[in-house]
């Protein structure tokens, strides 16, 4: 029913007349509905990069917020609507590499924020609003601006005291002063954040737990970096070291890939061979798997689209929960995005009551300090949008140019230290050299 308001809403965009007598025709709840559902599908256009369709539904979200508006004076749902559209005209900016454009729409609604009296404002939203704007200014390359506006969100949420968030915001303070080569204050930061984190343990007081692994991760991720390019190689090595522990736990393996070549990338620097092949070789074992998962997630996608084709809403369902497993573990934004919402659709064909928990995901707002990952080399899918869409089709049968690239400088490396070191795989690797470059 809504899908069909939504088609013939669609139709009509360029005429007027016909579009403000169908949104006087809907009520409340249709137009609550019709809301609802488009902000569903706006992030799935961003995932597949349809950014026209996504900008016509964008578009029309914006005119059915101003109907809704003007029907329901009493329970006025048009600020949460609006901010939710703001925000996704936002990430559809970033999804086409405009940090800058999306950077002045985040300033501008922290200034109409502000602006707000006292009694309206949430200093909670307010520092989201200037964590947001500050990576979309990082996304830019304008560092200055964003330091500014992380410091200011920092003391926000200390001020809410909000831990948690506070804790992200000086991350990316961090993350921002190597940006801008002052290494030993990101260090300083860093190690702020860590103290902070840290934990004793029930069981041993001796040993210590992290209250997010991951943030701890990322930390020990930069306090590395900053060693490395301070000129303290072997302190930067120990640092990437009990960073990858850390990625172990949290089972990112791009992480691990990138940890253990880094390692073994300052092994071969200062001419310890034989151990950088051991690393080189882990990162390599490590990057194989990461490209047969990718291939499985593809396949386990596209299983499901099928079943749900053919109408086997059971099977379909199965599928894609297999799928969402997938990219969970490889942390693939826009298969996660797809899978979660072929998943929901699967289930309400199933008659369960899932779309409050399908309208929850699209509303979800993302975390501040979480850069939206926008993976490139997406095939253009046109169609009515209501459909399940296509899956996000990557060039070179699945490796990007990018990931390509990075393999290649890998089997490169592998083939220098496997020289070095007399080892007995030498032709192997040569063999991956030449089986690459003509990829």
């Amino acid at each position: 029913m809504i899908e069909n308001i939504l088609r013939n809403l669609i139709a009509n965009l360029g005429n007027k007349y016909i579009l403000r007598g169908i949104i006087k025709s809907l009520d409340v709840a249709s137009l609550k509905d019709c809301l609802e559902d488009i902000l569903c599908h706006i992030d799935i256009h961003i995932a597949e990069h349809c950014f026209k369709e996504a900008d016509i539904l964008l578009r029309l979200g914006k005119r059915l917020a101003y109907a809704l508006r003007q029907r329901d004076k009493v329970n006025n749902h048009f600020d949460k609507y609006a901010e939710s559209f703001m925000r996704k005209r936002c990430h559809w900016l970033e999804a086409q590499g405009l940090f800058l454009h999306s950077a002045k729409h985040w300033g501008a609604a922290c200034r109409k924020y502000q602006n707000l009296p006292k009694k309206k404002r949430d200093d909670s939203v307010l520092a989201a609003l200037c964590l947001d704007a500050a990576l979309a200014y990082a996304g830019a390359g304008k560092t200055s601006q964003a330091l500014r506006l992380t410091r200011k969100a920092n003391k926000l949420f200390d001020n809410q005291n909000d831990q948690s968030n506070a804790l992200a915001a000086r991350f990316n303070e961090a993350s921002l002063l190597y940006d801008e080569g002052q290494y030993s204050e990101s260090d300083l930061t860093c190690v702020s954040i860590m103290f902070s984190l840290a934990t004793p343990e029930i069981e041993d007081s001796r040993k210590i737990a992290f209250s997010d692994p991951t943030l701890a991760a990322k930390t020990l991720l930069q306090m590395a970096n900053n060693s490395e390019f301070s000129g303290d190689a072997e302190d930067s090595s120990r640092l990437y070291g009990q960073a990858l522990k850390m990625y172990y736990h949290t089972a990112d393996y791009k992480k691990q890939a990138e940890i253990t070549y880094r390692i073994g990338w300052l092994l071969k620097k200062s001419d310890r061979f034989e151990t950088a092949l051991q690393y080189l070789k882990a990162s390599f074992i490590i990057r194989m798997l990461t490209e047969r998962k990718k291939a499985l997630l593809r396949q386990a996608y596209l299983k499901a689209r099928a079943f749900w084709g053919l109408g086997m809403t059971q099977r379909a369902q199965r599928g894609f929960v297999i799928a969402l497993f997938l990219a969970e573990q490889l942390s693939d934004s826009a298969y996660l995005t797809l899978t979660r919402y072929g998943f929901y659709k699967a289930g309400y064909g199933l008659g369960l009551n899932l779309r409050s928990a399908m309208t929850a995901t699209a509303l979800e707002a993302h975390k501040p300090w979480t850069m939206v990952n926008i993976p490139g080399g997406f095939r253009h899918y046109s169609s009515d949008g209501y459909a399940l869409p296509a899956y996000p089709n990557r060039k070179n049968d699945g490796i990007s140019f990018k990931d390509k690239r990075s393999l290649l400088n890998l089997i490169n490396d592998l083939t220098f230290c496997a020289g070095a070191a007399d080892s007995a795989e030498v032709p192997y690797y040569r063999a991956q050299q030449r089986a690459f470059r003509t990829y």
